[in-house]
């Protein structure tokens, strides 16, 4: 996989000369390597588990193609494990942490990480941007972490747009991701 995203990516930048390429690297899976609950295919059993050093040096042969975020969409995903592998960012669907996923998300962001917040559904409902960007400011606040870092957070989909019923209701997502952008700005400011 790394030498493929090597290649890629040294395609993608001969073709747009100039261009910041970040890649995404999708890692839903990784809770359940690094814990051993990955079933073996007969389903007698589970594969062993990988070790968290393990772990970063096989993902940081992906990192260093180019400068990687890295999504999980888990309760408690392995920043850890990311970061220590030379992610530059990490994507994660707010609604799905828990206190030990919001302390790893403190530690990348006190680190210089860029966080990727998932805080709009990817499917259902809309709520309005002030709902949308709550759980993101009042957590931060709670955490004390630095306004100005909550400046530099990225507003996501929690899991991307691919489960979207049409082309218009990722548009109308979108859209809520730049108000709500805005209603977090404004937050950090008045913090």
């Amino acid at each position: 996989m790394a030498l493929g995203l090597g290649e890629h990516v040294a395609e993608v930048r001969r073709r747009v000369p100039g261009a910041e390429l970040v890649v995404q690297v999708d890692e839903p899976g990784l809770p359940a390597v690094l814990a051993g609950a990955v079933p073996t295919a007969s389903g007698w059993g589970k594969h062993r588990s990988v070790d968290g050093p393990g772990a970063v040096e096989l993902l940081s042969l992906v990192t260093t193609a180019a400068p990687t975020v890295v999504h999980c969409c888990a309760a408690r995903p392995p920043i850890e494990v990311f970061t220590k592998a030379g992610a530059g960012g990490v994507a994660v669907d707010l609604s799905l942490l828990t206190e030990p996923g919001w302390e790893q998300v403190a530690v990348a962001a006190e680190a210089g990480k860029t966080l990727y917040a998932g805080v709009v559904p990817t499917t259902g409902p809309l709520p309005n941007p002030e709902r949308a960007a709550d759980p993101l400011v009042r957590r931060w606040r709670e955490l004390g972490l630095d306004p100005e870092l909550l400046k530099k957070v990225v507003m996501t989909p929690g899991c991307g747009l691919a489960a979207s019923p049409s082309p218009s209701d990722a548009r109308r997502r979108l859209e809520l991701l730049r108000r709500t952008a805005e209603v977090v700005a404004e937050a950090a400011d008045n913090t």
